[in-house]
């Protein structure tokens, strides 16, 4: 079975929000009507120790469930 290919397109308003590192990336391979997320339990740990923002394309893509994303906010 062939592995689907991604590619990553970003776009920002100012030349500011542009500057910025991708010090991590995580994938998580899990259903969105679950709210068990060990990777992304991981990536806001990361987010908190750097000091970092997460990034979401899409918040659809986070969940499903807006009281699951109520709690991360």
């Amino acid at each position: 079975m062939e592995t689907k290919k991604f590619i990553a397109y970003y776009r920002v308003s100012t030349d500011k929000q542009g500057r910025g590192d991708l010090i991590q990336s995580f994938t998580e391979i899990e259903s969105g009507r679950k709210n068990n997320r060990p990777e992304l339990l991981i990536a806001l740990d990361e987010c908190r120790k750097n000091k970092a923002a997460l990034v979401i394309a899409k918040l659809g893509r986070l969940a499903r469930n807006v009281y699951f994303i109520s709690g991360l906010v």
